[in-house]
């Protein structure tokens, strides 16, 4: 497990923790993930994921990364900045019994990319929102995927933009630091794009929006 911290991560440490990180698994053990994470899940799957490795950055408690390796996925590697939803993820690794197929990086993953290395499968789920700078976070994030590389995050409509201005009004005075950014979807793709990706799987819901791309030939 790597320790890299910086002050956003530090924010989604002290934000997704607690109380709240343990409301969150209740919820998923009874009902399972949201529906953009399980769009992203069986478009993933419907790829063929036998015998593949899968990098999940911001992978949470877990969602994206267990229910791919029970559809094959070989290995899966979740970078975190919240210790409390490694601890959860780990706990349901060893639920399902496939904690031999899980490795764990706590902190940065930007500070920690290189030790992580790449994999076929590269997904962040409703992360790149949790950064000021997701230029180079989607940039060597999505370098880092070998055949697939998938991305959840808010659409960019005006009631997404007055959401996430309340939100970030309302965080300081419950004495948080997070915050929430809206990335235009032309400046992320163009990213993607131009590290040899191409959109083979599009979804959204008055929320989020959910995107695969696959590694052109």
């Amino acid at each position: 497990m790597s320790e890299m911290m910086c002050d956003t991560c530090l924010a989604v440490d002290d934000f997704f923790s607690g109380k709240r990180a343990r409301k969150k698994y209740k919820k998923y053990l009874k009902s399972g993930a949201d529906q953009s994470t399980k769009k992203l899940i069986a478009a993933i799957i419907e790829k063929n994921v036998e015998g593949a490795t899968l990098l999940d950055i911001g992978g949470g408690l877990g969602a994206i990364h267990h229910e791919l390796i029970e559809a094959g996925v070989s290995h899966a590697k979740c970078a975190d900045a919240s210790s409390d939803y490694i601890s959860i993820s780990k706990k349901e690794g060893e639920r399902r019994n496939h904690s031999d197929k899980l490795s764990y990086h706590f902190g940065n993953y930007l500070d920690g990319a290189s030790e992580i290395g790449n994999a076929e499968i590269v997904t962040l789920d409703k992360v790149i929102c949790c950064f000021d700078d997701m230029k180079e976070l989607v940039n060597i994030s999505s370098s880092n995927a070998t055949r697939y590389y998938a991305l959840i995050f808010p659409r960019e409509k005006w009631w997404t933009r007055l959401l996430i201005k309340f939100g970030n009004t309302m965080f300081p005075l419950f004495g948080k630091d997070f915050r929430i950014y809206l990335h235009p979807e032309k400046e992320v793709e163009s990213i993607v794009i131009g590290n040899g990706f191409e959109r083979v799987f599009y979804y959204n819901n008055i929320l989020w929006q959910v995107i695969l791309y696959g590694k052109k030939n």
